[in-house]
């Protein structure tokens, strides 16, 4: 339902950066796979555009520890109304910014360090964040409800220089390929492990869970994809994943 990325400091690499975690979200949002491949077309497209944009090759994609969802001090957050006015902190990128105003939210980025102690005296009405991550900073402490908003699913990948790569011989070049997907997979893993244990410890820290209705927000916010795959010039890369 987002477009959110993540954005690094290098130019000549931020374009395929920027659209490179939303572009697998989709397909890994249907079911976390142990093989990249599987992700589809859009994926194939997106290993292209990193190759064409910056040398790299794309040896595999991996998820981060969960999805991120809202967690709160004082409201339940069950549909997009709920979110009117929150003051939800999130990251310092201007896409995660325009995806909260979208929903109608109220948001501020800020430094994670800051949060808790704003959470805590009412800056903040609340923060978005994955689970193992709210649980090990010890968000329970200072919210009550976590909706399973599951906004963004940030996918990490790892890539090589393309030239060195095919400079290898044909084994060492199969035993890379196998290794990275080997690795990936054991991270899917991982990953979805850990988010299971983040929501045990959060539930039984006394947090509220519940359900978020989803399809009104992704009413609220599937105009800013095209405006922003017009952005980066990944147009090619939006039509894959909603084909």
């Amino acid at each position: 339902m987002t477009i959110a990325v993540d954005l690094v400091e290098y130019p000549r690499e931020r374009r395929a950066y920027e659209w490179a975690r939303a572009a697998a979200f989709p397909t890994i949002r249907r079911a976390r796979h142990r093989d990249h491949r599987a992700v589809g077309q859009a994926a194939d497209a997106l290993t292209q555009s990193l190759v064409q944009a910056t040398g790299a090759r794309t040896l595999g994609f991996w998820g981060s520890p969960g999805f991120r969802n809202v967690a709160t001090k004082t409201k339940e957050v069950k549909n997009v109304a709920d979110l009117k006015g929150l003051k939800v902190r999130v990251i310092q990128t201007p896409t995660y910014v325009r995806t909260f105003e979208l929903l109608g939210a109220s948001p501020t980025p800020m430094a994670f360090g800051e949060v808790y102690t704003s959470v805590k005296t009412g800056v903040l009405d609340g923060l978005e964040h994955d689970a193992p991550t709210l649980a090990s900073s010890k968000m329970y402490e200072v919210t009550k409800y976590l909706a399973r908003t599951e906004h963004l699913y940030g996918v990490c990948f790892i890539t090589a220089n393309a030239r060195k790569i095919d400079s290898l011989p044909a084994d060492l070049k199969k035993a890379l390929d196998e290794s990275a997907r080997e690795a990936c997979g054991y991270m899917f893993d991982i990953a979805a492990q850990k988010e299971e244990d983040g929501l045990k410890i959060l539930r039984d820290k006394g947090m509220v869970i519940s359900t978020f209705d989803k399809p009104p927000a992704v009413e609220r916010v599937k105009g800013y994809w095209k405006e922003y795959a017009d952005k980066v010039g990944a147009e090619d890369i939006l039509a894959k994943i909603l084909a």
